[in-house]
């Protein structure tokens, strides 16, 4: 699936927008609530972390935390600064599509995505009760599809959940890969991957993951500042 912020989309009907929300939407949901029933999960909690936490990047983290054993302070550190990023899209969103009302505004923030926010900075003659819907579509895309995941494998013979979970993994790095577009994402993704990793293996405590999210993102600012000053010159 491309990056919505690389495409432009014009004068295109805010539901023209839906189907390439739920290509993507659908099978990270799915893929989210097996693996939430894989790791023992229950339903409750796939369904409380859909509704309220609303984060595929949180939530799979959480996923590993569960998995390596819970650490509270961890998993809101690591909450924080994954989502750190979505304070500066507002700002920008207002600039692209014009002034907000305040009621708007509001409306729109608890359920602002990375794809929506790329997909309404992109399309023309976007306004804010169209940005509303499309994220209320990914939403509830996101939402039933984690359900549906859970649901779905819970009905799978034990047997075959081991096989199921390569599978996941797979579909998993499928959906993952695309975005990795750049050298700068690539250098992000592979010095994050190689501190977790490290840190998985060491037995290290899953409140010391965050640190693998500083070195992805110190490696990104070197190798642009690096990549800055070559062009310069």
């Amino acid at each position: 699936m491309p990056d919505p912020s690389e495409i432009t989309v014009r004068k295109q009907n805010i539901t023209g927008l839906f189907v390439p929300v739920s290509l993507g939407y659908v099978p990270s949901g799915i893929v989210f609530g097996s693996l939430s029933y894989i790791l023992g999960l229950k339903l409750y909690y796939v369904l409380g972390l859909s509704a309220f936490v609303y984060s595929g990047a949180v939530q799979s983290a959480f996923l590993g935390f569960w998995s390596s054993g819970l650490d509270i302070p961890g998993i809101l550190i690591t909450a924080f600064l994954l989502n750190l990023r979505h304070s500066f899209y507002g700002s920008h969103l207002e600039r692209s599509i014009g002034k907000l009302r305040r009621l708007t505004i509001f409306a729109i923030a608890p359920f602002l995505t990375d794809e929506v926010y790329g997909l309404a900075v992109s399309t023309e003659n976007m306004t804010g009760n169209k940005v509303l819907k499309l994220a209320i579509w990914a939403y509830l895309n996101w939402f039933f599809a984690s359900a549906a995941g859970f649901l779905v494998f819970s009905q799978f013979p034990a047997r075959y959940l081991a096989d199921l979970t390569i599978a996941l993994s797979a579909l998993f790095l499928g959906l993952f890969i695309p975005k990795v577009k750049g050298s700068d994402t690539v250098v992000v993704a592979v010095t994050s991957i190689v501190f977790a990793s490290f840190l998985r293996l060491s037995d290290a405590s899953p409140s010391y993951y965050v640190l693998a999210i500083f070195a992805g993102v110190g490696a990104g600012l070197i190798f642009n500042s690096t990549r800055k000053v070559r062009t310069d010159h």
